[in-house]
């Protein structure tokens, strides 16, 4: 095999035509070349000459954790000017195991779990203050929630000021419009001064500015030994040969963290809450179970959202040597997406694939690798557990506090935003509280700062 063996057969249309459908109707083009190719097909979306997307389980399976075969650093090169060279988003082979183990035990499930209270607390300060009987927006609602949590646990900061600070200077970082300077880096090598660098690095800039100085600001202080935030933890942290991470390497794991963990899991929860609006008998399943005190039925309606409606739709990487998928020739130096969006919608694996049906998730293991909304292999999401506890107490409140309904008739289509299918209008439902819920209070967090939908 050579890299001009003819790859897996995929749409022939233009390129830019290809990246308009990839970004305006993301599940409908997606659909149609499953439905025309295969498992298995090549689409051509720029800035990538070519990308081998996989949905079968066993191929998923392979993409994620076959390391000799297919590598993962490499594929997100494109957000080193983001997150910088050392985030083990970005990292292979020895540099990634060594990231990897300091930021584990940070995100272990025991001290994920007290952190509990912490969450709870942060959304309650938002939840009690939102009107019922009236249109709202979820996704910006969750994505100052998650973002406390962020703040708070992950970074440890306090002040409300610093975290507003810090909040309007993320917000204007990650503006989908900045993304893709991502994808064409040759504009961000024209330099600081002149040319569309300047926009991302005059946004880049003051975000790192307030990191660095929360660094600082942990080396110096006596009690950082007995803080239970991320960075604490991390600047503590020594790896196999007692070497603690760097200035620098700790500003690109929090900014990974921070770029991954927020928008993510605030877009699930956007999702849960719009999926709930329009299914009134899960709802109402689900309330009565938490007002009993169960959990059981809550897991399944959060594993059935991500299942319908996945935090991020595919894991890439490139293929370290000529191999095969799904009976189809790969050279090496291929990207190739484990696109398991698509995997979650089959209809072979789960049945009536696109109906919102929690049970299914009670009535036993689904197929391994037909469910990866976290990835998987040596590369799974490492926030994974504080996502999926944010999740369940978020939904817990939510519920605890309103009951919902949409705002209009039809569901809402999904909308791609960078690597994640949002609510094309960002989860709007209409609130309705509840008759023990607790009396609605004005939170004075970040009053200023405003994410988009």
């Amino acid at each position: 095999m050579s890299r001009q063996s003819p790859l897996p057969p995929g749409p022939s249309t233009l390129r830019l035509h290809q990246l308009w459908r990839f970004n305006t109707d993301f599940i409908g083009f997606m659909a149609s070349n499953v439905e025309r190719y295969g498992e298995v097909f090549t689409i051509r979306v720029p800035p990538y000459d070519a990308v081998v997307v996989a949905t079968a389980p066993s191929d998923i399976q392979a993409i994620l954790c076959d390391r000799d075969r297919f590598v993962g650093g490499e594929a997100a090169r494109f957000l080193v000017p983001l997150v910088g060279e050392r985030s083990v988003i970005v990292t292979s082979g020895d540099a990634h195991m060594r990231q990897r183990k300091l930021l584990l035990p940070p995100f272990h499930g025991e001290r994920v779990r007290g952190w509990g209270e912490k969450i709870e607390a942060i959304a309650a300060a938002e939840l009690d203050r939102l009107p019922t009987g009236e249109r709202i927006v979820l996704r910006p609602v969750m994505q100052r929630i998650t973002f406390g949590v962020i703040c708070r646990l992950v970074f440890g900061i306090e002040d409300r000021a610093r975290v507003a600070e810090l909040g309007a200077a993320m917000v204007r970082l990650f503006d989908p419009r900045l993304a893709p300077l991502l994808f064409f880096p040759s504009m961000l090598r024209r330099g600081r001064r002149f040319g569309p660098g300047r926009l991302f690095f005059s946004r880049r800039d003051p975000v790192d500015r307030l990191i660095f100085e929360e660094i600082a600001r942990r080396r110096e202080d006596p009690e950082a030994g007995d803080r239970d935030d991320v960075l604490s933890l991390l600047i503590g942290a020594r790896d196999d040969r007692d070497r603690p991470l760097s200035d620098e390497e700790l500003r690109d794991e929090l900014l990974g963290l921070l770029g991954a963990g927020h928008e993510t899991t605030a877009t699930a929860l956007a999702w849960a809450g719009e999926r709930l609006s329009r299914h009134s008998a899960v709802q109402d399943q689900l309330s009565a179970e938490l007002d009993q005190g169960g959990d059981a039925y809550l897991e399944a309606v959060i594993q059935e959202t991500m299942r319908t409606r996945p935090p991020v739709i595919d894991s890439l990487r490139i293929a370290a040597e000529d191999t095969e998928l799904g009976g189809h020739l790969v050279p090496a130096g291929t990207h190739v997406a484990a696109m398991f969006c698509l995997t979650h919608r089959r209809d072979d694996i789960w049945g009536d694939s696109l109906a919102f049906r929690p049970e299914r998730f009670l009535e036993g293991r689904s197929e391994p690798y037909s469910f990866t909304p976290f990835g998987g292999g040596i590369r799974r999401c490492v926030g994974a557990p504080l996502a999926n506890s944010e999740i369940r107490i978020v939904l817990k409140a939510l519920l605890k506090r309103f009951s919902l309904e949409p705002d209009h008739a039809g569901e809402e289509k999904i909308k791609l935003l960078g690597a994640t299918l949002a609510p094309a209008k960002g989860g709007r439902v209409v609130l309705h509280r509840r008759a023990a819920a607790p009396a609605g209070l004005q939170s004075e967090l970040w009053p200023d700062l405003v994410f988009s939908r």
